[in-house]
């Protein structure tokens, strides 16, 4: 009759040489499980990859995101601004130069006008002495040469906007017309002007001076005879 094996007892190199082998075992599959995981992270994309390594990143992308819209926003708004200002710029520069050309125009009207004011006193006199000069025949040729004068002086005076007022057959209008004498009439309806005693001027139609008239009263009973 056979006698079971007695196991023998375990000795303490055979548990060292048993514990390195599950030491190393465990360290191997450790070492092929982290492989493992690197094969993983290579085959992701780079973006996820990346995520995985640093999870904390994904907000910091939208926030990025938020920001270059902001500034977006920012240049925008200041390009309209800066077009605005542009435009407001344009706009009065225009205004200005409107402004220095009325301006201008208003000077030399001014200029003009005193001008005016000191010649026709002399063209007025120059005027009367050629209507006395008509009443003599014998110098019919001094007079046709001051008539010329005359013409001449009056065709210099429209080119430079001088506009004459003889209001001859016309209604009374005090605004251009300064009545000297009222008298009463058969053919002038009253508030006619019947005469003109001095011609006024107008230079670009702001008055120079006013026309000196003679303004007809209507008829008269009393002196029906002596009506023009």
């Amino acid at each position: 009759m056979n006698k079971p094996k007695e196991e023998l007892p375990t000795s303490d190199t055979d548990i060292n040489i048993q514990s390195s082998n599950e030491l190393d075992s465990g360290n191997h599959d450790c070492k092929t499980t982290l492989e493992g995981d690197d094969d993983t992270n290579t085959k992701l994309p780079d973006k996820d990859r990346e995520a995985k390594k640093n999870p904390e990143n994904t907000d910091g992308t939208e926030d990025t995101a938020d920001d270059l819209i902001k500034k977006l926003d920012q240049v925008q708004g200041e390009a309209e601004d800066n077009k605005n200002l542009y435009l407001r710029a344009i706009a009065d520069l225009e205004n200005f130069r409107r402004r220095a050309v009325r301006d201008k125009e208003e000077s030399r009207r001014l200029a003009t006008e005193a001008l005016v004011e000191d010649i026709l006193p002399a063209l007025d006199n120059l005027v009367l002495g050629l209507e006395a000069a008509k009443q003599h025949p014998e110098a019919k040729p001094v007079t046709d040469g001051f008539s010329m004068v005359v013409t001449q002086f009056e065709s210099i005076l429209q080119q430079h906007g001088i506009k004459e007022i003889n209001p001859v057959d016309e209604k009374f209008q005090p605004d251009f017309h300064e009545c000297v004498a009222h008298e009463s009439s058969k053919k002038y309806k009253e508030g006619e002007v019947i005469s003109v005693t001095r011609k006024g001027y107008l230079l670009h139609e702001r008055l120079v001076r006013p026309a000196s008239v003679i303004v007809s009263s209507g008829k008269s009973d009393k002196n029906i005879n002596q009506d023009t």
